[in-house]
């Protein structure tokens, strides 16, 4: 019962913030979650799309207090996002669209073409890497297992921002598209496209998030039909990555078999609800069959720490210390903040609690808002499926925007031309009698 109170009352807050985007997306969010496992809940059925979960959701009425802190806490940043827009001017679609038009926008230029540059980079590796398993393999997550490029730490780094980097140059490849500089917009068609690809042959629905950011992007510049377009494709492909998972066969050569599957499916709306907001079902499957006692205090914390494997060496010990729901199935990063104690649960909400507050600050500049919302958006998405050292890799990214646009010589991106000042310049006096 409380689950479906969260959500009543998450919706009654969306209908409050009206057309604030970042209090709009959290409401939606925190009452798709609740709403979805408190049906599951409330009519004791567990959706047989789940597959392998099902033997491990726990639908009893009285379920543990890893879900119900979770969902209090989903809430608790839609409430954060709504009071600090009081402070903040609220981010409206009507004030994006009405002052972010490509014609009076400066971007920062060592940021857009860095960024290009680390895309173009990673995807050239990609490319060069992988081989011919790409097209077809053996059960979901496999992939990753034929990639020799991930015994390098360092390679792994830059492929492991490859999708939170390609999140960010949509975002400027759609700008620099309307401005006219088709130059730099072909370019970032090579890396997205990579990124396209391999999130489709992996059954990912980062496919999904590419084009969900895509439609906005559009949506803002005035072009509603390819916006509307790009949401389809986005919805889409959610449906075709799930179906794609319930399969042993994965790959590129069997894509086109799933869009069929995907099409012809019973419930094509609950598949999706599942897909995207079935992060609480994932949560209760997790705490349901985890041991916490035996994470080691070193795997808690590195999960945590806005370090990379290079310098901290993580990956060596998730290998012994990771728990996972099956051998493709992770904890998701709600269930592990859960599993290693109050304090550090805390500590999980109160990061991204702090980029909820970074992207109502950056609304002065409506490109920096909507790049550090993307990675929100991604970074809660994300959360649902993946542990928290996933996650939090893109919340503490939005991090290093904000301090980069305080501590960089110009911020990351300004609206419009300067206003000329009202104040008129002091006369200088004239001088009197003979020079």
């Amino acid at each position: 019962m409380i689950f479906i109170v969260i959500a009543c009352i998450s919706i009654l807050i969306a209908f409050k913030a009206k057309n604030d985007v970042c209090t709009l997306f959290l409401c939606t969010y925190c009452s798709a979650l609740t709403l979805t496992y408190g049906l599951c809940v409330w009519y004791q059925v567990i959706p047989i799309e789940l597959g392998a979960l099902r033997n491990t959701v726990n639908t009893s009425p009285e379920s543990g207090g890893g879900e119900v802190w979770t969902s209090v806490m989903l809430l608790g940043l839609a409430a954060l996002s709504q009071l600090s827009a009081r402070s903040a001017r609220p981010v409206s679609f009507a004030r994006m669209i009405a002052s972010i038009r490509p014609q009076g926008l400066r971007l920062y230029g060592p940021l857009k073409i860095a960024t290009l540059a680390l895309c173009f980079t990673a995807a050239l590796i990609i490319v060069f890497t992988v081989n011919d398993s790409i097209l077809a393999y053996d059960g979901y997550g496999a992939l990753k297992d034929n990639f020799s490029l991930f015994a390098d730490p360092v390679v792994r780094l830059v492929v492991s921002l490859f999708r939170p980097l390609v999140i960010v140059l949509i975002v400027f490849m759609v700008f620099e598209s309307t401005r006219g500089k088709r130059l730099y917009a072909g370019l970032s068609l090579f890396p997205i496209g990579i990124g396209i690809v391999l999130g489709i042959s992996q059954a990912s629905r980062i496919t999904s998030v590419y084009f969900i950011v895509w439609s906005f992007c559009t949506y803002i510049c005035g072009r509603k039909i390819l916006a509307s377009l790009g949401l389809v494709a986005s919805l889409a492909l959610g449906a075709i990555a799930l179906t794609a998972r319930s399969h042993n066969e994965q790959g590129l050569i069997y894509f086109f078999d799933y869009v069929q599957e995907a099409l012809l499916s019973e419930n094509p709306v609950w598949k999706l609800m599942l897909n995207y907001f079935g992060g609480m079902l994932v949560t209760s499957s997790s705490i349901a069959v985890a041991h916490p006692d035996a994470y080691p205090e070193a795997f808690k914390i590195l999960s945590l720490v806005p370090t990379v494997d290079v310098l901290d060496g993580f990956q060596a010990i998730k290998t012994t210390a990771e728990q996972r729901i099956s051998s493709y199935i992770p904890f998701n990063s709600f269930s592990e903040a859960w599993l290693f104690g109050p304090s550090y649960f805390v500590a999980y909400w109160a990061i991204v609690g702090g980029g909820v507050l970074i992207c109502r600050r950056s609304d002065r500049s409506p490109l920096l808002y909507l790049i550090c919302l993307s990675l929100l958006v991604f970074s809660l998405i994300m959360a649902e499926q993946y542990p928290l050292r996933n996650s939090l890799r893109l919340v503490y990214l939005i991090y290093i925007i904000h301090i980069g646009t305080y501590l960089g010589p110009k911020a990351i991106a300004q609206v419009g031309p300067r206003q000329p000042s009202n104040k008129r310049s002091p006369r200088t006096p004239r001088l009197e009698g003979p020079v």
